[in-house]
């Protein structure tokens, strides 16, 4: 039979036990709380910067579609005066100069609409890029500050299972079984 020390003293040790269970868990719910505000800061600054890199996509692609128009009117324009100026020189509308000259002007213009194409391309991949980094960087952020468990209860329960044995034992409360108790193993002899 136990004493009442000795059950007074198991008491306060499950006591204690499930005290510090308690202060485990609030600690961990506390750390919880500030990575889950950190998680929810690293998204809205990935969000922010998405935007802020589709607003400079939309305002660099309009930049290069103005160039892009610049560049077709232009050659327009030179084909105008081209065909112009041979046409008041007095050169035929189908003679081989006027053709070559008309030629070259659209293979420029061609040049640059194909210049203006690579640098919108560039763009896109460039926001590509930055908005894959911005997540790799959010997702970088999220993790540096993972989430904790709790305490674990099949620890705290093992361990006071062992201390109230281990307080039994103590106590006196398995002299007298001998050989014949439960928690004698007899070891094989060679």
């Amino acid at each position: 039979m136990c004493s009442p020390m000795m059950g007074i003293g198991l008491a306060m040790s499950g006591l204690q036990m499930a005290a510090g269970a308690s202060a485990q868990q609030s600690a961990a719910d506390a750390y919880n709380a500030q990575a889950a505000a950190a998680h929810r800061d690293a998204a809205i600054a990935y969000q922010n910067k998405v935007g802020d890199l589709q607003r400079k996509y939309v305002y660099d692609e309009r930049a290069v579609q103005q160039k892009g128009y610049a560049a077709t009117l232009k050659g327009r324009a030179a084909l105008a005066t081209g065909v112009a100026s041979a046409g008041s020189a007095g050169i035929a509308p189908g003679s081989v100069t006027l053709e070559q000259l008309m030629n070259d002007e659209r293979q420029v213009t061609a040049e640059n609409e194909s210049r203006i194409n690579t640098q919108r391309d560039d763009l896109k991949d460039q926001f590509i890029g930055n908005t894959i980094s911005a997540q790799y960087e959010a997702m970088g952020r999220q993790n540096a500050i993972p989430f904790k468990s709790g305490p674990n209860y099949t620890a705290l329960a093992l361990n006071a299972g062992s201390t109230g044995l281990n307080a039994l034992n103590q106590g006196g409360f398995f002299t007298g079984w001998g050989m014949n108790s439960p928690f004698n193993i007899a070891m094989p002899t060679s």
